[in-house]
């Protein structure tokens, strides 16, 4: 998909009908926006004025060290809400905006570019993520350098992980921890007639690691987060 982006992208620019190029994308849309712009010749890349991933993961380890990437970040404006979490995934730029969103304390529904506030000069910015932003990242970062060996075990178990929490609705990841049997019991459900007892046992172990990398950063989270939400939401409680 990433090919067939920036195929597309050196076309639009080839055909001249742009005077100005803006690469912009939300979510996936964002990492084909970023990619596709990195992997064009320089000579397209200079006709590009800026490019935007809202709330979009980042690249791979070699795409990020790429000599593309390298002519093309100074033009990369990053925009992720303040509980953002699907935008800190993989490598990053630095978070050119960081914009207040609602509804608050929710990283899967601010993942909605109109979740986004604005004011009359543009993004409603604020100063950084927040605590539950970077708990999240931490702890997810964490468990995938250090106990998925593979970027397919990544994927698959992520993919996995996210279909449970959208089946139970889940709305941030310390709902998991109040009741991680339930997460597990439900994990199985959906997806145990998939695999064989070795498998199964093999996704117990990894759940445990998964939950584990959380939940030995809860007691930070809570504290951080108690004080952020006074000194940010507060005025709007």
């Amino acid at each position: 998909s990433q090919d067939i982006a920036a195929d597309f992208l050196k076309e639009s620019i080839e055909s001249g009908r742009y005077k100005n190029v803006y690469v912009c994308g939300h979510s996936k849309g964002g990492n084909l926006a970023l990619a596709s712009a990195c992997k064009i010749d320089k000579k397209y890349q200079k006709k590009i004025t800026n490019v935007f991933p809202i709330d979009a993961p980042g690249l791979s380890e070699s795409m990020f060290k790429s000599e593309g990437r390298e002519r093309i970040k100074d033009k990369v404006v990053t925009i992720v809400p303040v509980d953002s979490f699907i935008g800190t995934l993989l490598l990053t730029e630095k978070a050119s905006h960081v914009v207040k969103a609602y509804p608050k304390n929710d990283i899967f529904a601010q993942h909605s570019v109109f979740a986004l506030e604005t004011i009359e000069t543009g993004l409603y910015d604020v100063e950084d993520r927040s605590p539950l932003s970077y708990y999240v990242e931490d702890s997810v970062e964490e468990f995938l350098s250090t106990t998925l060996a593979t970027f397919d075990e990544r994927r698959e178990f992520v993919d996995e992980v996210f279909s449970v929490i959208d089946a139970m609705e889940f709305k941030n990841f310390d709902e998991i921890f109040k009741n991680p049997t339930s997460f597990v019991t439900k994990f199985l459900f959906l997806n145990g007639d998939k695999y064989d007892s070795q498998k199964k046992k093999k996704l117990l172990s990894t759940l445990k690691e998964f939950i584990g990398c959380f939940t030995k950063r809860l007691p930070k989270f809570k504290k951080d987060n108690e004080e952020f939400q006074k000194r940010f939401w507060g005025k709007d409680e």
